[in-house]
C-alpha cells in the first residue's frame, strides 16, 4: 500500500437554526467545512477522506456545494474520483471522474433496504470545470434527486435502516484500481449542509372574509387553520401567477377591483414539501335600481 497524503484545508461554519411556523426553533445544522481543497498523490488506495456527523432525526437533507473538477485525471475504471457520501448507514454516493476528457457522474444506491447497490451511469457531461451540485433527499418518500447547475441529472429510491442521514464523508482519490496512478485533486466551495425535521402541515384550507365582495370593498384570504412545520414559506398566487410581495400567511385586498377577481392559492412550503390550497373569489359591482315606473296617459 502507497503511502497516504492527506491534505485538508478547511474553513468551520455553523448554519444557524430557522424559525417555525409556530415561533420555535429549528435544530441547528452541526459544523461543516465550507471551503476544502482535496487532493491525493497518485496510487492505490490513496485519498483524502473527511466524515462529518449529520443532524439526526430529520425528514430531508439537502447537501449543495460548488466544485472545480479541473483537475480530475482521466480514470477508466472510475475509481480515481471525488465522492460525496450520504451514509444511513446504508451507502448512497454521487461520483465524479473523467472518461475519454468528458466529466462523469455516478450514482451507487441500493434497490432496496438490504438489497444489492445499483448504480446509474450519466456520461458525456458538459457542464464545464466548475458547477454547482445539489443532493435532495427526502426521507418518507425513500427517495433523493441531484441536480448539477439547475439540471436534474437523477431521482432514484434512498433506503435507510436508521430511518434518517447519519454521516457525510467527502473523498477524493483512488480507492478501487491498482493500475491507475494519477494524482487527482478537487476543491469545493460553499458547502452547505441543509436540514430539516418538519414539513408544514395544517392549513386544511383558504377561506376570504366572503367570497363575493363589492367593487371598493375591502377583504382578507387566510389558512382555516394553524400551520405548523420548519422554516415555512407563503406565497399567494391569483390565476396561476404569484402576487408579487405576497409572502405572508394572510392576503388583504384593500379595495376590491375587477382585477381582483378570480382564482386565488396559497403555497405553504419548506425544503421538505409544499401544500397548495385554492378558492374562488367574485367581485359585485353595485348598480342603481332602475326606475320600472310609468307616467299614466
Amino acid at each position: 500500500m502507497g503511502k497516504k497524503v492527506l491534505h485538508w484545508i478547511y474553513a468551520c461554519a455553523m448554519i444557524t437554526g430557522l424559525s417555525l411556523a409556530t415561533g420555535a426553533r429549528a435544530e441547528t445544522v452541526p459544523y461543516l467545512p465550507t471551503d476544502l481543497n482535496m487532493w491525493a498523490d497518485g496510487g492505490y488506495t490513496n485519498y483524502t477522506i473527511g466524515q462529518y456527523n449529520v443532524a439526526l432525526g430529520k425528514k430531508f437533507y439537502q447537501l449543495r456545494f460548488t466544485i472545480d473538477v479541473s483537475e480530475l485525471p482521466e480514470s477508466p475504471s472510475g475509481f480515481n474520483a471525488f465522492t460525496a457520501s450520504l451514509d444511513t448507514p446504508i451507502f448512497h454516493a454521487i461520483r465524479l471522474y473523467r472518461q475519454n476528457g468528458a466529466l462523469v457522474l455516478r450514482v451507487d444506491a441500493p434497490s432496496q433496504i438490504g438489497g444489492s447497490l445499483v448504480s446509474s451511469v450519466y456520461s458525456g457531461l458538459t457542464f464545464g470545470d466548475v458547477f454547482d451540485v445539489r443532493i435532495d433527499v427526502e426521507i418518507d418518500q425513500q427517495s433523493w434527486k441531484i441536480w448539477i447547475n439547475e439540471n436534474q441529472m437523477h431521482a432514484g429510491g434512498f433506503f435507510s435502516t436508521s430511518g434518517d442521514v447519519q454521516s457525510l464523508r467527502l473523498i477524493v482519490g483512488n480507492y478501487g484500481s491498482p493500475s491507475e496512478k494519477n494524482a487527482i485533486r478537487a476543491k469545493l466551495s460553499n458547502v452547505i449542509m441543509h436540514t430539516v425535521a418538519v414539513p408544514p402541515s395544517g392549513g386544511d384550507s383558504i377561506t376570504p372574509d366572503q367570497p363575493f365582495v363589492w367593487i371598493g370593498a375591502s377583504t382578507r384570504l387566510k389558512p382555516r387553520a394553524e400551520v405548523f412545520g420548519e422554516e415555512i414559506s407563503y406565497q399567494w398566487f391569483l390565476h396561476g401567477k404569484p402576487i408579487p410581495g405576497a409572502t405572508q400567511p394572510e392576503l388583504e385586498i384593500e379595495r376590491m377591483t375587477m382585477a381582483n377577481d378570480g382564482i386565488y392559492a396559497l403555497e405553504i412550503s419548506n425544503p421538505a414539501k409544499t401544500l397548495r390550497f385554492e378558492t374562488r373569489l367574485w367581485a359585485l359591482e353595485q348598480t342603481r335600481p332602475r326606475n320600472l315606473s310609468t307616467r299614466a296617459t
